[in-house]
């Protein structure tokens, strides 16, 4: 019988190890090879210089600068202040049951730490965590991430692990290669500002480090600068005739000259004051430049706080690339946290055949819209909406008993507003008004209608309201019956 399709094969292995890149010469092995894989050094010329990954105090320390803090805070806090939610695997009971189990556990451990520490990999390339384990009679609950220093992991190649690396932990009797880390135990975050496959990441500091070392040499000038117009260089001119003795006091008489009140000199020496030329504007302009590149780079803008921000439109486009970077950010540190952290709580409580949940922040966006009471009433009565009691009460700011509140109705016309007497009920409270209207004449208000009636032709009999209701839009009809109440009336 002959085949009606053929799947060829896939390939299998990896082809183009990283360790295997001729062009790669700094990521050299730390001794193991062979069966095991290579422990490799990161790709970074500054790293490698300075001593390999025992060196990335360098990238750390550029967290200390306040324009990066500042940039960095701010991509952060637009992070941690969207409200995270957990979402089941699916709507089955038992996928739901999970999603509860693990969302008790994640309130319990401060979840925006997280977000925050891993954060630091933007700039430093990688973040590391160790996830402290406890047995408790709820099941096997983590009750403590501590972050580590990036310093002490090293990275060995391995085909299966994930980005084709495992990690290892330098210690004091293995302070090159590292040992063995056991299983669900530590979290890494990588960031590539370059796909280059390091795993120790490719962060921001690669390009944050002379921005950040020349905008400390920017300040330092301006300081020197700052100084020397503050105190200008005193120069003294002697005669010819005059002694070193002479030049010799004179001169430390102008090297104290900041802190004497007068000075004598004799007769034939001269004395001035030179001040640098150019202004300290130039190292202002300078530092400025340096600040809102390093903002850029981070946030990717620069307006946010600062008191020179442009127009209501730019300040919305700088807001909405803020948001789209924090919402790139948001999404990376999730994966990390889906793929390690809540499967490993399922795997040790549930088993690794059963389905996880998902954390993810809400970067919904919202539209502003101003709504008052009325307006929810319109929308109820001419349109069919039923808002539910939670949006009332995110709304309008109130608390809400499910089981009393009620969406207020009314007749038809009326937008739910009920203008019928309910027996001195009403929304706000009030009495009603007498059916009868202000005179309280019914007998002459229904001999009224039913003349206008006549005159229009219009039946006086059990259909007149299914009639009235039908020609209710006819504004030709209305306004002649409204004519005929004011001509006869």
């Amino acid at each position: 019988m002959a085949k009606r399709f053929e799947i060829p094969a896939f390939p299998k292995g990896e082809v183009s190890q990283y360790a295997a890149n001729p062009f790669n010469h700094n990521v050299n092995s730390f001794g193991l090879s062979g069966k095991d894989g290579e422990v490799v050094r990161p790709n970074d010329d500054l790293l490698i210089q300075r001593g390999g990954a025992e060196a990335f105090s360098i990238y750390q320390k550029l967290l200390f600068d306040e324009t990066v803090q500042a940039s960095l805070s701010k991509l952060t806090q637009e992070v941690t202040a969207r409200e995270w939610k957990l979402i089941a695997a699916s709507e089955k009971p038992g996928d739901v049951a999970v999603k509860d189990f693990v969302e008790d556990i994640l309130k319990d451990i401060t979840i925006d730490e997280i977000y925050h520490n891993f954060m630091e990999a933007y700039i430093v390339g990688f973040s590391t965590c160790e996830v402290m384990w406890r047995r408790t009679a709820a099941g096997i609950r983590p009750y403590d991430i501590r972050f580590r220093d990036q310093r002490r992991f090293r990275f060995q190649e391995e085909e299966d692990a994930d980005y084709g690396f495992t990690m290892r932990l330098a210690t004091r009797e293995e302070p090159y290669e590292g040992i063995e880390l056991p299983p669900r135990k530590f979290m890494v975050m990588r960031y590539w500002a370059q796909g280059n496959g390091d795993p120790y990441g490719c962060g921001l500091g690669r390009v944050l480090y002379p921005l950040v070392k020349f905008k400390r040499r920017a300040l330092e000038s301006q300081l020197l600068y700052s100084d020397r117009f503050a105190n200008p260089t005193a120069v003294a001119k002697a005669p010819l005739s005059a002694t070193t003795n002479e030049i010799d006091t004179l001169y430390d008489h102008l090297s104290n000259l900041s802190q004497e009140t007068a000075l004598v000199m004799p007769e034939g020496f001269e004395l001035e004051f030179v001040n640098p030329g150019g202004t300290p504007e130039i190292f202002e302009k300078l530092r400025d430049s340096l600040t809102a590149d390093i903002a850029i780079l981070i946030a990717g803008e620069d307006e946010a706080g600062s008191a020179s921000s442009g127009s209501r439109a730019s300040s919305e486009v700088a807001q909405n690339v803020r948001v789209a970077r924090a919402h790139d950010m948001s999404q990376l540190i999730s994966q990390i946290i889906n793929k390690n952290l809540i499967r490993w709580i399922v795997d040790l409580n549930f088993g690794t055949n059963v389905l996880a949940p998902s954390i993810e922040r809400d970067f919904e966006v919202k539209e502003d819209i101003s709504m008052t009471m009325a307006d929810v009433a319109t929308l109820v009565k001419d349109v069919g909406l039923r808002p539910t009691v939670e949006w009332i009460s995110d709304r309008f700011n109130v608390d809400l008993e499910e089981e009393e509140f009620q969406i207020p109705t009314g007749p038809e016309g009326t937008a739910g507003v009920d203008t019928m007497s309910d027996g001195g009920k009403t929304l706000d409270g009030m009495d009603d008004e007498d059916e009868g209207g202000e005179d309280g004449d019914d007998g002459e208000e229904s001999e009224l209608d039913s003349t206008i009636n006549n005159v229009l032709g219009d039946e006086d009999d059990s259909q007149e309201d299914d009639s009235q209701e039908e020609n209710a839009d006819d504004d030709g009809v209305s306004g002649l019956r409204n004519a005929l109440k004011t001509f006869l009336g």
